[in-house]
């Protein structure tokens, strides 16, 4: 599977998962910490997106940007993993935050 396909919606929540690590990662960078635990992902996609993900969910949203090479995983037991945006990550983040503010300006000059 290729990029434009995942995020097209093969995987459900796949540009909140996206998203939300690109953002908390710029959000972290600053304090000198790069990588991010499910915990952190999913207070902001409740906070952010009012949704919610299951565990399993976020796991194979997870599972699937490692695949694509958007986010490198880093092991803490067998279960858990934090995981780290990768330079091509952060491109197709940009690109999908770029997007998403054109089509919210477009909304809002038609109205």
């Amino acid at each position: 599977m290729d990029v434009l396909t995942y995020l097209q919606g093969q995987g459900r929540h796949s540009i909140d998962v996206l998203l939300a690590i690109y953002t908390l990662t710029q959000q972290t960078k600053k304090e000198g910490n790069t990588e991010l635990g499910w915990k952190e992902i999913n207070q902001w996609i409740q906070k952010n997106l009012n949704t919610t993900l299951s565990d399993s969910t976020y796991r194979a949203r997870r599972q699937e940007l490692e695949a694509l090479g958007l986010v490198e995983l880093s092991p803490i037991d067998k279960l858990r993993s934090t995981v780290k945006l990768t330079p091509k990550g952060a491109k197709y983040a940009t690109v999908v935050i770029e997007f998403l503010e054109k089509i919210k300006k477009t909304s809002e000059d038609e109205k």
